[in-house]
Order: structure tokens, then C-alpha cells, then sequence
């Protein structure tokens, strides 16, 4: 990139950003927008259609994915996911080869990282028995914000913004975490890295890190592409980058 301008490479790519289930498309709408600004294609993945009877949580949210990026098809995807969903990525990534498109990237942001056929509940059990505690007799969880009541009112510190994040957040069932999730091999040539903020995923990065992947850290609450859009767009796209350009962590 040199000056305000976009190289060529980074005009064929389409970025697709994907919510955690329980978060809405606000989580990366201003990021998306960010990255339109400075002439890059950018879709979200909305809400998959899912309740307490469905069977298989994994191929309504494929569907979802394989549907927003039907209008991208001819760009190189690059794929950033944040919280839940990343454990998903590579089988996103997957579905989305078997359409013909081209995956050159997955960003995994402040989540897990994936692992063949484990469900979250046996990878993250510390996760999952908070959302134990909270779990309604019908089976839903509450809004992801409600988990906490007041000690996330600093997550998003603007209030119309927190509301618009908050009311975009959704019920889902409990169930969905105890579905293991397949993690395909990556193409050869796919750039895998890890976008973290704050501590909470220290030990995603610490093996995002000990792999060679690109990384980074921001100084920042759990969702915070949404308080600083800018920042983490131009991260996204310095790590999509870095191993093509060759650089390490010591020459950032």
C-alpha cells in the first residue's frame, strides 16, 4: 500500500466478516464500512435462522456464509471472524472452496482457535459454565450482554452505540455449543493469523505465535472493532499482508 492507495492485489480481494452466534452484524458493520471507504468490497454474515429444535447448528450458518458471499464470487476472499465463530473459519473457509471460490486468508479475531472435531463446551469449559449459570429454563441464553448486566457498560463506552450493539445482540440455544465443529486443512498458500484485544485469548495468540502466523494486539475491550473501526480495519489489512510482503514480528 503506498500513500491513500489500495494496491492492485487488494482490489481483486473481498473481505467477509463473520459475528460470533450470539453477536449481530453491528459488530462489524463500522469495520466494513472502513474498508469500502478506501475502495475494498466487504460483506457481513447475518444471523442464521436457528432455535432449540435445530438439529445440525452448523449448516443453517454455512448457508448463511455461502449466501453473502455469492455476489463476491471472482474476488480473492479473505476471511475475519470474531469471538465464537473462530473455531468455524476453516470449515467456512471449506464450504466456501467447494463454491469455487478462492480463500487467500483467515483472520481469527480475540476467539479460538479451531481444533478438529472438538465442541466448545469440551474446548472452553470455563466459557461454558458462565453460560451455564445463565441458561434460561427454555433453553436460550440471554443476550450476550445480559451474561454480565453492568460490568460491560465500559465494553462500548459511547451509549447509542452500546444500545445499537446490545439490541443487536440475540438469543441462542445453549445446545449450539455442545455441537463439535470440523476444522478442515487449509489450501496450501492460505494466510492463517490472530488479531487479539486485551488478554483474554493470550493463549490463541501464544500459538498463533509459535506457528509463524501473523499477528497482532490491540489494547482494547472483547468487541473492539466497534470502538475503533479504523484501527482494526488497517490491522486486518496489515496482516493479510505481512506474510506475503515477508515480514516478522521484529521488523514491525
Amino acid at each position: 500500500m503506498s500513500g491513500d492507495r489500495v494496491g492492485d492485489e487488494a482490489l481483486g480481494a473481498a473481505w467477509l466478516l463473520l459475528p460470533a452466534p450470539f453477536f449481530g452484524v453491528s459488530t462489524w458493520d463500522r469495520v466494513a464500512r472502513v474498508l469500502e471507504v478506501i475502495g475494498l468490497s466487504a460483506s457481513v454474515v447475518g444471523p442464521e435462522p436457528i432455535t432449540t429444535n435445530t438439529e445440525d447448528f452448523l449448516a443453517p450458518w454455512l448457508d448463511e456464509v455461502v449466501k453473502t458471499a455469492a455476489p463476491l464470487q471472482g474476488l480473492t476472499l479473505r476471511l475475519a471472524g470474531h469471538s465464537a465463530v473462530c473455531p468455524r473459519l476453516r470449515l467456512a473457509a471449506s464450504a466456501l472452496a467447494e463454491q469455487g471460490h478462492d480463500v487467500d486468508t483467515i483472520v481469527y479475531v480475540e476467539g479460538r482457535l479451531p481444533c478438529h472435531n472438538i465442541s466448545p463446551a469440551v474446548a472452553d469449559p470455563q466459557r461454558i459454565a458462565i453460560m451455564d449459570s445463565v441458561v434460561h429454563p427454555d433453553g436460550y441464553l440471554p443476550p450476550w450482554w445480559a451474561w454480565w448486566g453492568p460490568l460491560v457498560d465500559d465494553v462500548v463506552p459511547d451509549e447509542e452505540l452500546r444500545h445499537r450493539v446490545w439490541t443487536d445482540c440475540r438469543r441462542v440455544p445453549r445446545a449450539l455449543f455442545d455441537q463439535p465443529v470440523p476444522a478442515p486443512a487449509v489450501a496450501s498458500g492460505v494466510v492463517e493469523a490472530f488479531l487479539g484485544f486485551g488478554s483474554g485469548y493470550a493463549p490463541s495468540l501464544d500459538v498463533a505465535r509459535a506457528k509463524g502466523w501473523p499477528t497482532a494486539w490491540l489494547e482494547g475491550s472483547h468487541i473492539h472493532q466497534v470502538n475503533d473501526p479504523v484501527t482494526v480495519a488497517t490491522t486486518l489489512l496489515h496482516l493479510a499482508a505481512e506474510r506475503r510482503l515477508g515480514a516478522t514480528d521484529d521488523e514491525r
